[in-house]
């Protein structure tokens, strides 16, 4: 199975520059979670420093060696991942359990570790 990284980037910071550079030469495609997907979690709309996934990739596409394997992860995009039954690489973090519950079932899941994001379940 070909790895794919799939993540809620809300904000570009050291985490997020290393945890894709861990993984930038290992894996086929790095998705950042596009505005369809992210609108499934309404407490997400809060978060005034979110910026455009699109932006995120573009920037993105200036720090990372291989800018050619970033992507916005949408709907049509999950279902080709699907249908390839690619291995899925995430930070382990609530937005990313849930996503892979209603949109990766049955597919192979690999969590990593790394703190990128507060969440109540690992703060508190």
């Amino acid at each position: 199975m070909r790895p794919v990284v799939v993540v809620y980037m809300p904000v570009l910071h050291r985490g997020y520059l290393d945890f894709f550079r861990k993984y930038e030469h290992a894996v086929d495609e790095i998705c950042i979670l596009g505005r369809e997907l992210i609108a499934e979690f309404p407490e997400l709309a809060k978060d005034i420093r979110a910026i455009d996934p699109y932006e995120a990739v573009l920037a993105l596409k200036s720090l990372l060696l291989y800018p050619q394997r970033l992507a916005v992860l949408n709907h049509v995009r999950i279902s080709e991942l699907q249908r390839d039954r690619v291995a899925i690489i995430m930070p382990e973090d609530d937005v990313s359990r849930a996503l892979a519950e209603t949109h990766f079932a049955g597919q192979e899941i690999r969590y990593d570790r790394v703190f990128l994001r507060w969440e109540r379940t690992r703060s508190l």
